[in-house]
């Protein structure tokens, strides 16, 4: 049961990385997803904390994954944001050329 568990977590992460990435790139709202992601990682915590039923884990992990798959958001944000200032351009040439 353990196992499953933990590919629940790993299959939310897959199913959904690339389409929140896709997503938000299409609706250029990036603000939803990291609030919803922050949103889902706390509910998850919190019933991890407060859940001991195998059905209940197996179900807020997954939401974990979920919230996991979010952080891409998170990372294009913060990284553009890095990327754009005037002393990091020359970094940005780099990874670009």
């Amino acid at each position: 049961m353990i196992g499953i568990i933990i590919g629940f977590y790993g299959f939310a992460q897959m199913l959904l990385r690339i389409l929140l990435g896709v997503l938000s790139d299409k609706i250029n709202k990036r603000k939803i997803f990291v609030v919803i992601g922050i949103l889902l990682g706390l509910l998850s915590t919190t019933g991890l904390w407060l859940f001991d039923y195998v059905l209940m884990v197996l179900i807020l992990r997954s939401l974990t994954g979920a919230a996991v798959a979010s952080w891409v958001t998170y990372t294009v944000t913060v990284l553009f944001s890095d990327y754009s200032r005037m002393e990091s351009l020359p970094r940005l040439l780099v990874l670009y050329y």
